[in-house]
């Protein structure tokens, strides 16, 4: 019965989606509370409940995690991949949003099917499907994978190119030390860099894995990445491919002598401010 209900609350945030578009609306909010309320009902009477109940606790959860997740959100919306999605706020894009809409709305399905009679607990579990597999996870679907780490920018490609400007591409890649036999590339703060169209670089993933190894052996490393449990979470990251595939071309093109210069952050640099709009004008993850 949890599977159903899980699959009846993910539908009705895919139809809300579509029907209202990304960003949280009055009219979205309310939709998907009436929608939740009257399914909140049926599956509590199908469960032995009251259907008052189940409805309080499906509607009331709805709106309390549309508010919060109309907080994460600046308002806004963006074109990615051809589909209109939120621009979130820093608070949106951070763990913290994401636990506080799950908690809310699990605690406001709880408190509102005991006002109405009911059970709290069935009502702590049908406000968490409901902000879990609604709302949190249409959220997250809705974010752009090139950008996820923006939060994590620190400095400019300008600032980058001048740090490590007479800086080797080993001494680059080995900055933060090494783990597993495997160079770390630079330290944290100097790992991610916007490019021009605000997509985020991995700077280690472009210089270790897409520079050094090439991009056919960095989608073989993101497949064994995938038959270890510890790192199978990061693995086929559209980010990872998107990084690697900068790298590989910045090394294609730079083996072309006239190319290459006795610094490897300067010619990094030339090659996005030359090169990128054109080659990744229409890349899509």
């Amino acid at each position: 019965m949890g599977a159903v209900s899980s699959a009846i609350s993910f539908g009705i945030g895919s139809i809300a989606t579509h029907a209202f578009k990304a960003a949280v609306t009055t009219g979205k909010a309310m939709f998907q509370a009436g929608m939740h309320g009257i399914t909140g009902g049926m599956m509590s009477e199908l469960q032995g409940g009251s259907f008052a109940s189940g409805l309080a606790s499906g509607a009331v959860s709805s709106l309390v995690s549309s508010g919060i997740e109309g907080i994460g959100e600046t308002g806004g919306t963006a074109c990615v991949n051809g589909k209109d999605v939120p621009i979130m706020t820093e608070f949106g894009k951070s763990s913290g949003f994401k636990a506080l809409m799950l908690a809310s709305g699990g605690l406001s399905g709880g408190l509102s099917s005991s006002i109405a009679g009911g059970n709290f607990f069935d009502g702590v579990r049908q406000g968490l499907i409901t902000s879990g597999l609604n709302h949190a996870m249409h959220s997250m679907m809705q974010e752009d994978p090139l950008k996820k780490h923006a939060n994590k920018v620190k400095h400019s490609l300008e600032e980058w190119e001048a740090r490590y400007h007479d800086k080797s591409w080993g001494e680059i890649a080995t900055e933060a030390g090494w783990k597993d036999g495997q160079p770390l590339g630079p330290k944290a703060e100097w790992r991610y860099i916007k490019a021009p169209d605000g997509n985020v670089m991995d700077m280690r993933h472009v210089s270790i894995v897409g520079y050094g190894y090439g991009e056919g052996i960095g989608n073989i490393v993101e497949h064994l990445q995938n038959l270890v449990p510890r790192m199978r979470p990061s693995a086929f990251d559209p980010q990872d491919y998107y990084s690697n595939k900068i790298g590989a071309m910045y090394s294609q093109l730079r083996s072309m002598g006239s190319w290459s210069s006795n610094s490897w952050s300067y010619d990094f640099k030339r090659f996005i401010d030359t090169q990128y709009s054109t080659l990744f004008n229409n890349y899509k993850p």
